[in-house]
């Protein structure tokens, strides 16, 4: 009887502790870091369809997640004429935009988490594209 009484107070015990850590700890740790970098949300996801859209993700039914907003930067310079025509920008802009864009990301994971091959995050190259269009007075969405 005794051997019960330790095991049930050694459960209730464990999970006292796990609600406290998973249901309290860990969602107050979560918000006090979304409180620290507030706006690393949005250039997570990109879901197809959003605007503006001058270059695309991967269509939903080609990624695991359907809102990957990183493409390889081979698959968006083949998007450059087309976001040119829409924008009004310079295809040679368009594209330094995007090579820029894929240098800030192989300096941060020098590959160790990447897949091998420069990529670019299409949601931050969307907006900047969009404030330059507006500085020219051409497209925009």
């Amino acid at each position: 009887m005794q051997r019960y009484v330790r095991l049930a107070a050694a459960s209730l015990a464990l999970s006292a502790t796990l609600m406290l850590v998973l249901g309290f700890a860990y969602p107050a740790l979560v918000w006090a870091l979304s409180l620290a970098v507030p706006k690393s949300g949005p250039e997570l996801a990109s879901c197809y369809g959003e605007k503006p859209q001058f270059f695309k993700p991967f269509a939903p039914e080609n990624t695991s997640s359907g809102c990957d907003p990183f493409v390889p930067l081979d698959y968006a310079l083949r998007q450059v004429p087309e976001v040119s025509r829409k924008t009004g920008l310079p295809e040679e802009l368009v594209a330094r935009v995007l090579r820029e864009n894929a240098e800030k990301y192989r300096a941060a994971n020098l590959y160790v988490l990447g897949p091998g091959y420069d990529i670019v995050n299409v949601v931050e190259v969307n907006k900047e594209l969009a404030k330059l269009a507006e500085r020219k007075g051409g497209g925009g969405g």
